[in-house]
């Protein structure tokens, strides 16, 4: 269980006013997990340049009630190099979006087989 962060996996570094042209993270991936995510957010980057989400399962919890704020499986802020694909969604994985935030939508990859909707 996660608390007090913006997903199961947060990259949110602590910068005071992140640039699109300069991020702060490089080259994260995210390869062959197993999540079983009770709420919407899996994954936040903030000011990343190059992340991979790929071959992962997500697996619907339903030990706890969801709480968070947001309401995308995946949020982008500031991101550059995006790439999701090969990823398995079970049961009734809550929040099959993707949300860019300062972030073009030219940066992200999708294989057409997520069926994820990607909202600005």
């Amino acid at each position: 269980m996660y608390q007090f962060c913006e997903g199961i996996i947060s990259i949110f570094p602590e910068i005071p006013k992140p640039e699109y042209s300069k991020p702060f993270h490089r080259n994260i991936s995210i390869e062959e997990n197993e999540f079983h995510p009770f709420d919407f957010p899996v994954l936040y980057a903030k000011s990343a340049d190059g992340i991979s989400f790929t071959g992962n399962k997500l697996i619907r919890s339903h030990r706890f009630l969801p709480f968070h704020h947001r309401r995308s499986i995946f949020t982008f802020e500031n991101c550059l190099n995006i790439s999701i694909k090969a990823n398995s969604f079970e049961s009734d994985v809550l929040g099959k979006n993707v949300t860019l935030a300062s972030t073009p939508l030219k940066q992200v990859k999708l294989d057409k087989q997520q069926k994820l909707i990607i909202e600005k």
